[in-house]
């Protein structure tokens, strides 16, 4: 049997089967080492299984060196717990580095100058998702331990993906807040790139021309009268259909109102 990793997007999905392969050229792909670009997969077999997971849950010999970490702010006694594959100095230089730019919960105790990062444990693990697990353990034992004093926002190891409900509600607040931002920040990038993008838009136009005709000219036919049209020219023959319903569904509805 052969597991073959394929990576789509942001997920790896893991082809099963007992049938020879072969590598050609393409994108997107494997190499013949087992890394990804400059190689397509062409599968010979008929019987295969697909099963995507996230790539935090594929193993990673890097993370036999995971470390957790803390850094303490020798003036309030706030505490931060991260993990890290590299060593303690090496990341320390990356919290002080990100300057104004830092979004991380560390900040606060960085800007500060005064305080002390010492290796909490270190523990050999598979995965990322094992790693962030073991990090997060960490961090609600600090936050019971020292309470307002511990200053990490979110527990590592708990993904929106396992709480779909959570990530729904959380987008739904964020969109909610920040609307007058994003309208602001979308009217401002459309009047300071308006240039390139009627540039862009040119050029895509020149370059696509007989696909883009090609697209708007194949057949489409109406559902509620059968008559074949264009597909550019639907939008409007929904609009004037005598036969459509006086009462449309929830995907024909914006059709129907006057």
């Amino acid at each position: 049997m052969v597991f073959v990793y394929r990576k789509i997007r942001n997920n790896i999905r893991i082809i099963i089967t007992s049938s020879p392969y072969e590598f050609v050229d393409g994108r997107g792909g494997l190499t013949r080492d087992g890394s990804f670009p400059n190689y397509s997969l062409r599968l010979h077999m008929s019987d295969t299984t697909s099963v995507q997971i996230h790539p935090h849950d594929v193993e990673d010999d890097r993370y036999q060196r995971t470390m957790i970490y803390e850094i303490r702010c020798m003036v309030t006694g706030e505490r931060y717990v991260g993990s890290t594959i590299r060593t303690l100095k090496e990341r320390m230089r990356q919290h002080v580095s990100y300057g104004g730019g830092n979004t991380c919960c560390s900040k606060q105790i960085i800007d500060r100058g005064n305080y002390k990062a010492s290796e909490i444990e270190r523990r050999p693990c598979k995965t990322k998702m094992e790693a962030l697990t073991l990090e997060g353990d960490w961090q609600r034992l600090y936050k019971a331990k020292y309470g307002d004093l511990f200053v990490n926002k979110q527990r590592a190891g708990l993904y929106y993906r396992h709480n779909p409900e959570v990530k729904k509600r959380y987008s739904k607040e964020y969109y909610a807040n920040h609307k007058a931002e994003r309208n602001a920040y979308n009217k401002e990038y459309h009047v300071k790139n308006q240039e390139k993008r009627c540039a862009d838009s040119k050029v895509y136009r020149d370059t696509h021309k007989e696909e883009s005709k090609a697209s708007k000219s194949r057949p489409w036919t109406c559902e509620w009268c059968c008559t074949t049209i264009q597909h550019a020219s639907r939008s409007k023959h929904k609009r004037r259909c005598k036969h459509r319903p006086v009462d449309g569904d929830e995907f024909w509805g914006r059709w129907t109102r006057v």
